[in-house]
């Protein structure tokens, strides 16, 4: 039996939502990840840092074409829920640099950040990684080379967690998420085990 009981509920009937990522992901090797902390605890976010030097690999598409995009998908077994992240980006050229990257792509261990129109700052496949599903590439098609997909190597144990790290202030959490966003996650500053969080409880981050 699950001990997660239904909290809430949601009127969407006056809602006109946002219903597209910009066209940039952010691809992170997850061995530069120095520390994180992960709030599932009636959250669903994630706070990190990446070690000196390390920054993310910017990935980005004309904003006319969204060729850019991510999505999560239920899984069950055993009676136990997984989702599986997916993330789509397109590679084209012919020269030995794309040839280089599609070999890093298949072969690294990676996650990937994608921001969404409404402000939010996504995390996909940050427990496990991504993975390359089988591509076709064809320089002579119209896109001219593939969109990649990107998908969980092992179903994770949380739908996309959202990335709100310590504000900045006088920038709130999700102003400083996109900021850092921007920059790649480059040069984050450390948030040490023991400080206090910003919800003014008297809980802490636990870094790993």
């Amino acid at each position: 039996m699950s001990c997660i009981e239904l909290m809430r509920g949601l009127d969407v009937s006056c809602i006109v939502p946002g219903k597209y990522y910009y066209q940039n992901i952010v691809l992170i090797n997850k061995a530069d990840v120095d520390e994180f902390d992960i709030d599932v605890d009636g959250q669903n976010r994630i706070n990190f840092t990446l070690k000196p030097g390390k920054c993310g690999f910017l990935f980005s598409s004309n904003e006319n074409r969204r060729l850019i995009n991510a999505k999560f998908i239920k899984a069950q077994a055993n009676n136990i829920v997984f989702y599986d992240h997916e993330m789509n980006l397109p590679v084209i050229g012919t020269d030995e640099e794309i040839k280089l990257l599609l070999r890093e792509l298949d072969e690294g261990e990676f996650f990937g950040a994608i921001h969404h129109v409404n402000g939010d700052i996504e995390i996909y496949g940050f427990e496990y990684g991504l993975k390359t599903n089988a591509w076709n590439y064809d320089a002579q098609s119209e896109l001219g080379g593939s969109i990649i997909s990107l998908s969980s190597e092992v179903s994770e144990e949380f739908p996309p967690l959202n990335y709100l790290p310590k504000p900045d202030l006088p920038n709130t959490s999700k102003e400083t998420a996109i900021i850092n966003f921007d920059n790649l996650f480059c040069d984050l500053s450390k948030f040490l085990g023991g400080d206090f969080n910003d919800d003014f409880n008297n809980d802490f981050y636990i870094t790993q």
